[in-house]
């Protein structure tokens, strides 16, 4: 998935399409600011992907290199809390992913206040990395130990198995699964074609009409996962959308499954397949347990990338399926952050179409489905209805 992203990001190298964890925050006047810049440093030190450098070896192959004198030390900028506003406005801005650490985090400090803005690259990064993170930053402030950081082991670990007799058998696996059908796996572009690179950014986001408890009591309903019941319903919505037999989705696996990722920072998830032929599903139940049954082999075959073999950046790229919990840095909550806002006027889509489902990623308690598409692929128009379709089969499936 980093190759992909680096192919991506090529597409447009001058945008922040995978700017995916951007933070501006101003703490309680109780922090202390020299604890608080201690344990910055100290929390982003932890973690070797951080310091990663991204380059072509010999062969021109991707590598990355632990280089941690990348991290250099923060330090407090002093300036007036207006000079901070301000500044805010420009805070965000594209990373050069071959020249600079792909982690930017900036202390400033006022007559009143202690701010901090954090920004990563999804190279370095992926969701469930954030609170691991946050959290190093409270345990540090408190004067606390850090637990180890494994994701060299872990990259090694998985380099090995790409090599082992474990690897040509996933990949068996895939081909034989999903091999010689024509997959529908995006809605029909309305406004151009897959090869347009213009890559305008759009976006949807509503909240949705149940709660925890009605998400709880479906899964135990339905024997589901909320993630499983996020799959199924994006792909009876495009399978009504489109007309289409053969339905496929791409779903994002977070792949911490304990060991050495539990407790790493790292881009560790990763692209798996659900494709089912649904003139062979019959109800809500056959079509759950389908999807149910490709996730547990899906993870079980993991070493093997599916989607990766046939990969062109925005040419071949299915629309994704992502759950999101509790992406919204509440591990800071002891410092009482008060979260500001952050323009971006180098947006991106990162991919032509990606289905999130929020779990109170806004600290707001509510739970949230949002739309992230190529705009100059779709029309607003368009994904509105596939959107407004997606929402009313996953609430059909929740509240029955």
């Amino acid at each position: 998935m980093q190759i992909e992203m680096v192919d991506n990001q090529f597409a447009k190298l001058q945008s922040t399409m995978f700017n995916n964890m951007s933070y501006f925050f101003r703490f309680s006047r109780k922090t202390d600011p020299d604890k608080l810049q201690k344990a910055v440093n100290e929390a982003l030190r932890n973690h070797p992907a951080l310091a990663m450098k991204i380059s072509f070896n010999d062969a021109g192959e991707l590598v990355q290199t632990y280089t941690p004198e990348l991290l250099q030390e923060i330090s407090y900028e002093y300036m007036s809390d207006l000079e901070i506003i301000r500044l805010s406005r420009d805070l965000i801005r594209p990373f050069n992913i071959f020249k600079e650490p792909l982690v930017r985090v900036r202390l400033f400090k006022s007559p009143r206040y202690i701010y901090m803005f954090f920004d990563v690259h999804h190279l370095a990064m992926d969701g469930s990395s954030l609170g691991l993170l946050m959290s190093d930053i409270i345990r540090a402030y408190r004067g606390e130990p850090l637990p180890r950081d494994y994701y060299c082991t872990y990259l090694a670990k998985e380099e090995k198995l790409r090599a082992s007799p474990q690897y040509e058998e996933d990949k068996s696996y895939f081909l034989s699964t999903y091999g010689g059908y024509d997959w529908c796996s995006i809605p029909e572009p309305d406004k151009g074609n897959t090869s347009d690179l213009n890559l305008e950014a759009d976006s949807r986001q509503i909240k949705l009409p149940f709660d925890e408890t009605d998400l709880a009591e479906a899964e135990e309903r339905l024997h589901a996962s909320r993630s499983v019941i996020a799959i199924a319903s994006a792909i009876q919505a495009l399978y009504e959308f489109s007309g289409q037999k053969h339905i496929m989705t791409n779903w994002i696996f977070n792949n911490r499954l304990g060991g050495y990722a539990a407790n790493s920072v790292g881009m560790l998830i990763k692209n798996l397949p659900v494709g089912v032929h649904m003139e062979q599903i019959d109800s809500m139940e056959a079509l759950l347990a389908e999807v149910k049954q490709q996730v547990t082999e899906g993870i079980t075959h993991s070493s093997y990338d599916y989607f990766f073999a046939n990969y062109k950046a925005y040419q071949v790229a299915p629309m994704e399926v992502n759950y999101q919990l509790n992406i919204n840095a509440d591990e800071l909550d002891e410092l009482q952050p008060f979260y500001l806002p952050l323009p971006n006027e180098y947006r991106a889509p990162g991919t032509l179409l990606e289905l999130e489902f929020l779990e109170n990623n806004d600290n707001s308690g509510y739970l949230e489905s949002e739309f992230e598409w190529a705009g100059n692929i779709f029309s607003r128009n368009r994904m509105v209805r596939f959107h407004n379709l997606y929402m009313e089969t996953f609430v059909k499936f929740i509240l029955g």
